[in-house]
């Protein structure tokens, strides 16, 4: 059996999320769906994630860069992790291939 994050964190009555860190092999875009009460809130968390343009390639239904896309459309600016602790900008475009530890903010 499977729940989203969302349903976790609403029956364990958690109040708030600050960080959240994936990596589900591509199917980050589906664990972020359904997050979307977490990440469209008030206080939104840090999002830490994997994308691997192979294993988002391989995911039924999905496309590559489905991940940043759907953090982007709530607001999330990303960063390829190394760029964001040397103080560079965030990415302007989705990654489409290669493999990177991204991390998406808001309200910063």
């Amino acid at each position: 059996m499977t729940h989203t994050l969302d349903y976790l964190v609403g029956e364990q009555m958690i109040e708030r999320v600050d960080v959240i860190k994936v990596d589900v092999e591509g199917f980050e875009a589906a664990v972020f769906q359904g997050a979307e009460k977490i990440l469209t809130s008030n206080k939104p968390p840090v999002v830490v994630f994997e994308f691997c343009d192979w294993a988002e390639g391989h995911v039924p239904g999905g496309w590559i860069g489905a991940a940043q896309e759907a953090l982007k459309d709530w607001g999330y600016r990303i960063w390829r992790l190394k760029d964001l602790l040397r103080g560079k900008s965030p990415l302007v475009d989705v990654l489409t291939s290669g493999f990177e530890t991204l991390v998406a903010m808001k309200n910063i």
